[in-house]
């Protein structure tokens, strides 16, 4: 590589690596993972280099040369460096999903479930645009948010995009703190997918595979490395 190659490198690292949050219990492991990554891009470099300063091999042989060395040791690598993202995001996608369905019921009280049923009627006989002042007005509470979203919207005459946004909302009444502070640490998490991204694109090129053979192949060894 260059001087402006590696300077501009260094720079593109030191970019990704600052968008990291400091002080988070997982800033370590994010900034690790980042670090790892850029390690396997610029042992590419490096390897490509020598390659197309190899004078033994044709342009065909060099081709191939790279790409043997990117999908015997650098793809596998890729995917062992980044487990930590893939495990952090799984993790938050599927605390997002619990923090997103606010509404809690007991199932065992008749009498709670008798007066839900009897909001969403009541709901359904309103005109239409009653019904959404209403749905607004009740997911104030907690009873009232549990009649509307406990059921499909149909029960209680909304249409799924009003729905939804009312699930937001109380969403975001009842775990407000608690979604930020996961979107926080999704977006640090997703500092080490940018990282990948970029060397992935370098490797997809050089692999001689299509993007979506790229992908396929990547599949088994992330499924190693996670195991």
């Amino acid at each position: 590589m260059t001087e402006d190659e590696i300077r501009n490198r260094r720079m593109i690292r030191e970019n990704v690596t600052q968008r990291v949050r400091v002080g988070q219990p997982h800033t370590g492991s994010v900034v690790a993972c980042v670090d790892r990554i850029f390690d396997i891009s610029d042992r590419f470099h490096v390897r490509k280099s020598e390659i197309e300063a190899d004078q033994k091999l044709s342009t065909v042989g060099r081709r191939a040369a790279l790409a043997q060395i990117v999908r015997s040791e650098l793809m596998p690598d890729l995917a062992k460096a980044t487990r930590p993202v893939r495990k952090a995001l799984s993790y938050a996608a599927a605390q997002r999903a619990a923090l997103e369905d606010p509404v809690r019921v007991d199932p065992t009280d008749p009498v709670g479930e008798m007066r839900r049923q009897e909001i969403r009627t009541f709901m359904r006989s309103l005109q239409p645009h009653e019904r959404m002042s209403t749905a607004n007005q009740l997911i104030r509470d907690d009873a009232g948010a549990a009649a509307i979203l406990d059921a499909p919207p149909a029960l209680s005459g909304l249409t799924e995009h009003f729905y939804g946004e009312l699930r937001n909302q109380v969403a975001e009444r009842v775990n407000g703190p608690k979604l930020t502070e996961l979107s926080g640490i999704e977006q640090d998490y997703q500092q080490g997918q940018a990282a990948a991204d970029i060397l992935m694109n370098d490797l997809v090129a050089a692999s001689g595979l299509t993007a979506k053979g790229f992908a396929e192949e990547m599949q088994p060894l992330q499924t190693e490395a996670d195991a």
